[in-house]
């Protein structure tokens, strides 16, 4: 059996973030997000410090607890597929205050839309400078 998963570094090293090997439509569209930003393994570890810092996550500055938050974000942003509340989460570790899931059906010849917009608490911004 072949061993899909990927790590973070494979992700973000890759010229487009694995999205083509992303089998869930959540990890697919995250992916694209990482390639549309150009999130290298760098930018990537600079917003990691900074979602561990932010105070609204509550999370240790040091220990165990720390550790643990870390890895547990890189584990689920390399997740496939990924669940609407993983994918959230990484919407806020990226820095998105807002997110608006838009949806166009097509029934029988006739296309609607469909979207909702979701208001994140505010929280720090990672610092600007190269990804």
């Amino acid at each position: 059996m072949v061993d899909d998963k990927f790590r973070v570094t494979e992700i973000l090293q890759d010229p487009n973030k694995k999205t083509l090997a992303a089998r869930g439509a959540l990890s697919r569209l995250f992916r694209v997000i990482l390639d549309d930003f150009n999130i290298t393994p760098m930018g990537w570890n600079r917003r990691m410090d900074t979602y561990l810092n932010d105070p609204v996550n509550d999370i240790p500055r040091t220990g165990k607890p720390r550790h643990t938050a870390r890895g547990n974000i890189n584990k689920q942003m390399a997740s496939d597929p990924m669940t609407i509340k993983t994918f959230l989460k990484m919407m806020r570790f990226l820095g998105a205050t807002r997110i608006r899931f838009s949806v166009q059906l097509t029934i029988r010849k006739k296309v609607t839309e469909h979207s909702v917009e979701l208001q994140f608490s505010e929280h720090h911004e990672p610092d600007s400078g190269e990804d």
